[in-house]
């Protein structure tokens, strides 16, 4: 039986990745906070839920000392803690990650998730909006304090006419991110040619506590599948 599941992939983003992650504010009124990196190099964000963590990190300062990356490479994962949200997908043994059917719940639930994210686009045209948009609900909407101090309907509210603004006068760079990432499941699940992107990664089952390869590790349990 599965205790714990990491699912995710790398992607190259449409704009810098620490653009992306330092704008990453809310998941269902639960803040995105800086994880700990003492044990771990990189900008890397997180947002703690019961049954599973959403986490997004700079995949390129993380290994900038065992590999060169030439390009910014974007980590977005979900880290199932308890299996209830898995079993739903009838998800339970490590046999089950290789049906593609079931790995197609957990690219479905990834997608989901990511669209779920609060992200202050900064893309955003400011000169072709209204001068109270452009001097006041810009800064207003580049503000966690601000999202977080809003109750339940006004904070709706404010994210339709957000989220309207980021249709008609951005590059929709959550937009962007949630095609790539979909895009990128999609030829995980596919047999891959062997000049493939080397950092892609499929689901990560593991029984560990130890999270990927160290170098400073005797044996290290490989719970990453690159490609």
């Amino acid at each position: 039986m599965l205790n714990n599941l990491e699912v995710g992939v790398n992607i190259r983003p449409p704009v810098p990745t620490n653009q992306i992650l330092n704008n990453l504010m809310f998941h269902r009124n639960i803040k995105f906070k800086d994880k700990d990196v003492r044990m771990f190099k990189g900008n890397y964000k997180q947002v703690r839920h019961g049954r599973y963590y959403i986490k997004a990190y700079n995949k390129k300062l993380q290994y900038e000392n065992d590999f060169i990356l030439l390009d910014d490479i974007l980590r977005f994962e979900l880290k199932y803690v308890r299996m209830e949200d898995l079993k739903k997908f009838n998800i339970r043994t490590l046999i089950d990650l290789v049906d593609k059917t079931k790995l197609a719940y957990l690219k479905s639930n990834l997608i989901k998730v990511w669209a779920e994210i609060l992200f202050f686009d900064k893309s955003i045209k400011r000169k072709n909006l209204k001068k109270n948009q452009r001097e006041i609900k810009i800064r207003e909407w580049a503000n966690p304090n601000y999202w977080g101090g809003l109750n339940k309907q006004r904070r709706n509210e404010q994210k339709k006419i957000y989220n309207s603004i980021v249709e008609y006068h951005s590059l929709q760079i959550q937009k962007q991110v949630y095609n790539l990432i979909s895009e990128e499941f999609d030829f995980l699940l596919n047999p891959l040619p062997i000049n493939h992107n080397f950092f892609s990664v499929l689901t990560l089952p593991f029984n560990s506590s130890i999270i990927g390869l160290n170098s400073n590790s005797i044996l290290p349990v490989i719970n990453e599948i690159y490609f």
